[in-house]
């Protein structure tokens, strides 16, 4: 679709749809673009070239775009515009909002109670209750893949599978990523990998002190190390 006809139907659609007096937020990126008033969300997909209208509940107070999804959070629910399907999708979430990543087909979020996730394929949120005591510590997605990683887990999710594979830690973890086709947790003393295919944890015993991870780009490639080995 060309610059030219994206920006026309987007000034048709906030002529047209949405009233004078209201407050307008929003982005775009890749094949989609959002938009949000205190009561309504309106998604943009350059596949069905239409808009597609979700009413809101709850006050809205995050957005955040990738090529393939946009999100919106408000203060009782959760709602992903799909760019495939130029559908909302959207469920209720529990606890306190924490922290979220969106990246590509995959969004990860996490509050004080619960973990959340979903790709483009889906069209069902995928949650994970925390455990007693548990606290997140970080997360990230990139492309197809997310991760998670708890003072107590690692949770890895995949877009292929709405669901996430979990992995205990001994200890707290300092730090992790995810790229896409491994995601990389890492505490005082070992390294845990999770490779998205086939879909397998593998522990490292990481020697020394650990000082840094690293990865580049989407690939299927990280690296960490200590001040004796990487």
């Amino acid at each position: 679709m060309s610059r030219f006809a994206f920006c026309a139907a987007l000034l048709g659609m906030l002529l047209g749809a949405v009233p004078c007096s209201a407050e307008v937020e929003g982005s775009a990126c890749g094949d989609l673009a959002i938009l949000y008033t205190s009561q309504f969300g309106y998604g943009y997909s350059t596949y069905t070239m239409a808009w597609n209208t979700t009413l809101l509940a709850g006050t809205p107070v995050k957005h955040a775009c990738s090529p393939s999804l946009g999100l919106l959070i408000t203060t009782q629910r959760l709602y992903v515009f799909n760019a495939l399907s130029g559908q909302w999708f959207s469920r209720s979430y529990s606890g306190t909002l924490q922290g979220f990543d969106i990246d590509g087909s995959v969004v990860v979020l996490w509050t004080d109670t619960a973990c959340y996730a979903i790709s483009s394929i889906w069209t069902m949120w995928a949650t994970m209750s925390l455990l007693p005591g548990e606290t997140v510590v970080g997360g990230g997605s990139c492309s197809t893949f997310g991760m998670i990683w708890t003072t107590h887990r690692a949770l890895a999710y995949r877009a292929s599978q709405n669901n996430c594979s979990t992995h205990d830690l001994d200890l707290p973890p300092l730090g992790g990523l995810a790229a896409n086709g491994l995601g990389l947790v890492y505490s005082p003393s070992d390294v845990h990998v999770f490779e998205a295919n086939p879909g397998d944890w593998i522990e490292l015993d990481l020697e020394g002190s650990p000082v840094g991870l690293s990865t580049t780009g989407c690939g299927d490639v990280a690296l960490v190390w200590s001040d004796l080995q990487a």
